[in-house]
């Protein structure tokens, strides 16, 4: 017997308004990645190592750093936003796609010149000293490489000295356990694609048991830090709930993703307003 068009598993039921407006939204996702910063006026590209700085400057008094691999560019766009122009007087990226902001570290995509890349941008912190520095990056190689022993573990140790030189010079740090790794891309097109069509979307997401066990490594050694002027930030935990990290709002049925672990528009967007908060945190308890 043939299975009738309204016991089609793979449908997805949603509602006609939200539905429209969730194909409207995933279109405007396509055509844009990341927000406009309009109130920061980009005053200086160095191109030490590939984009290595980007400065925006604001009216405000707070020096920022934002640091890490290319996760770092897109943390640029909501960490911006959550201070607004009116509090940074200047905000500096060091990003460098596929490196690890950890000394001595080569990527496991080989990119060249990964290993001067901490080197470079600590030497920048050192020069600009800013009120706060976030890191922002991918836990991936070496840093996913098995533990043994966490007091004779030279990634760790590249780590711990890499954070330790950078508290030399800023008043606080904010550590960012990162958003998960999906197993397949996903991005507005994709979920524009399949809203036409009604199709489902819930093997695009992960089992939160899945993504954990995979930064089992990763997260022993950062758990390991000793930095008395750190924060840590759990982000992973605003994408994961009910057992499930999702690649797009289970509500409104937008794109967190641009691929498979890269944040888009939505993505971004939706940070701003949990960074915000920790931004304001900073300033209550007198750290920036």
């Amino acid at each position: 017997m043939a299975m009738s068009k309204s016991t089609n598993t793979n449908q997805l039921l949603i509602n006609p308004t939200i539905l429209s407006k969730a194909i409207e939204m995933n279109k405007r996702g396509m055509r844009k990645q990341y927000p406009t910063l309009f109130l920061f006026k980009k005053i200086k590209d160095d191109a030490t190592i590939r984009e290595l700085t980007n400065f925006g400057v604001g009216s405000g008094d707070t020096n920022v750093v934002v640091y890490g691999d290319s996760y770092a560019f897109a943390a640029l766009y909501y960490i911006a936003q959550a201070f607004s122009s009116s509090r940074v007087h200047q905000i500096l990226l060091l990003s460098a796609p596929g490196c690890l902001p950890i000394y001595d570290t080569e990527s496991y995509r080989k990119f060249p010149k990964c290993w001067r890349f901490a080197k470079e941008a600590v030497k920048k912190i050192s020069e600009f000293k800013p009120d706060v520095v976030f890191l922002n990056f991918n836990f991936h190689y070496p840093l996913n490489l098995s533990v043994n022993s966490i007091s004779e573990d030279i990634v760790f140790h590249k780590l711990q000295k890499t954070v330790d030189d950078i508290m030399k010079y800023t008043k606080r740090i904010v550590l960012t356990y990162p958003h998960p790794t999906l197993s397949v891309p996903v991005n507005s097109n994709i979920i524009y694609n399949r809203l036409v069509r009604r199709l489902r979307l819930t093997d695009l997401n992960i089992p939160v048991n899945v993504f954990l066990k995979e930064s089992t490594n990763c997260y022993r050694r950062v758990n390991a830090l000793v930095c008395k002027k750190c924060d840590y930030i759990y982000s992973y935990r605003w994408f994961c709930y009910d057992k499930i990290c999702y690649a797009y709002n289970p509500k409104t049925f937008v794109a967190y993703y641009s691929d498979i672990m890269h944040l888009g528009l939505y993505g971004i967007e939706f940070l701003i307003p949990y960074y915000r908060n920790i931004i304001n945190e900073l300033y209550a308890k007198g750290y920036i």
